[in-house]
């Protein structure tokens, strides 16, 4: 049996008794009219009387007494139940919010495993590129190599062929040297050309990376910049605020802007100052959009400082 339900049970059992000894008492002093005898003499004294007890208005008294306690036995039961379903209200609120802060967790591991996902595939890309341009060099040595043994094989057969076509064949050998010698030094050239502008290139992609973070900070100085303003603007000034205090503030948004909850981590002021930055955050819903996408976050930190 529940404490709830043995205390009710304990609580009616008292009233009962209660209504049975005024009972007792009231049956005690009724006196029957068959029992009535001749009057007795009493030595002089106060003289007492007794009166008859209706036991029709007794019973009702009675009846009345057991309704009222029924009636505040229900009424507490009543309480007891209305506070179990505030319990439970509170509990299933908790339990959402833990909900919605697991799967904000879960969206931004999701994010960093796509960021980490897309720079290996980038790095892969750029592997590959290297080992093809490293392959189609070595192909040209090789094709280089295999040239200039047949030169000279040739060369060496038709010093045996005849002395005649030796001059004329050393003449050949210069020029296919000079030609070698050309060959290398614009390959030599091209080479430097194309590491010359890999350079180039990355350093263009370093300067827009570094330009494209600059304007993201300033974006992101301007976001929250704004959000802080419009929590000013509703901002109402309590007593007892000095210029300077200030309370570090935790938002939690959603994508339209509008505000789920907000909390004072840290503040210097009282807590009358606690509670009206806090009002100031809720009555700032939907907080400002981001000027972008990336820069949109569910949970805001900022430091709210009281100018003068």
């Amino acid at each position: 049996m529940s404490p709830d339900r043995r205390l009710g049970l304990l609580s009616l059992l008292g009233s009962l008794l209660l209504h049975g000894a005024l009972l007792a008492l009231l049956v005690v002093g009724y006196e029957s009219p068959h029992r009535r005898t001749a009057p007795v003499a009493r030595a002089p004294g106060p003289v007492i009387e007794a009166r008859a007890v209706d036991e029709a208005a007794v019973e009702a008294e009675l009846a009345r007494l057991a309704a009222a306690e029924e009636a505040r036995r229900q009424a507490e039961a009543a309480r007891l139940a209305a506070l179990r379903q505030a319990r439970r209200e509170e509990q299933a609120r908790l339990e959402k919010a833990r909900a919605e802060r697991r799967a904000a967790e879960q969206a931004r591991r999701r994010e960093a495993a796509e960021a980490r996902r897309r720079a290996e595939a980038e790095r892969q890309k750029v592997a590959a590129l290297e080992a093809r341009r490293a392959a189609e060099q070595k192909r040209l040595a090789e094709l280089a190599a295999e040239r200039e043994r047949r030169e000279r094989e040739r060369a060496a057969e038709e010093a045996r062929r005849a002395e005649e076509a030796r001059l004329a064949e050393e003449r050949r050998q210069e020029e296919a040297r000079r030609r070698e010698a050309q060959r290398a030094r614009e390959e030599a050239e091209r080479r430097a050309r194309e590491e010359a502008l890999r350079q180039e290139l990355a350093a263009e992609e370093a300067r827009l990376a570094a330009a494209r973070q600059q304007e993201l900070d300033r974006l992101a100085l301007r976001y929250r910049e704004a959000i802080r303003q419009r929590v000013q603007r509703n901002w109402r000034r309590p007593p007892r605020v000095r210029a300077g205090d200030s309370c570090e503030v935790l938002v939690r948004q959603l994508p339209g802007g509008d505000v789920v909850s907000t909390r004072v981590t840290r503040c210097s002021g009282d807590e009358a100052f606690r509670r009206s930055v806090e009002t100031a955050v809720l009555k700032s819903s939907p907080l400002p959009p981001a000027p972008r996408p990336e820069l949109f976050e569910r949970e805001i930190r900022f430091t709210f400082v009281v100018e003068d």
